[in-house]
């Protein structure tokens, strides 16, 4: 009976030492865990933080109108009023009444007026 005795003695330590070494692994193994989550964390916090930089720069570059973002983009331009051509039928103050609502509506400056007056012209 003490031949079983000390077999389950023997069983019983092998046990414990077992499961002594199976705390320690899960020790280490939830301590490599606690560092990659901490690792984890700073890498997200300096993300956040060069985000929400690039985020103010970029309202910066809004408010001001700054930046090569701007320069390229091409202004909403209204489609432009046709010019009819002037036939020498009608009356000339009609046609530079129309004329001058055509040139304004456009927005045309005194030389694209100029360019535009003598292309619309033809001789009668």
């Amino acid at each position: 009976m003490n031949a079983n005795m000390d077999e389950l003695n023997t069983k019983l330590t092998n046990v414990n030492e077992q499961i002594s070494a199976n705390k320690e692994e899960l020790k280490s193994d939830l301590k490599g865990i606690g560092d990659k989550l901490t690792t984890m964390d700073k890498k997200f916090e300096e993300m956040e933080g060069r985000i929400e930089s690039d985020l103010e720069k970029l309202k910066q570059k809004v408010m001001t109108g700054q930046g090569d973002e701007f320069k390229f983009q091409t202004p909403y331009s209204k489609p432009s009023i046709k010019l009819s051509t002037y036939d020498g039928k009608s009356s000339w103050q009609v046609y530079k009444t129309q004329f001058s609502i055509v040139a304004d509506a456009n927005q045309w400056d005194s030389q694209t007026k100029a360019c535009q007056l003598a292309a619309s012209s033809r001789r009668c």
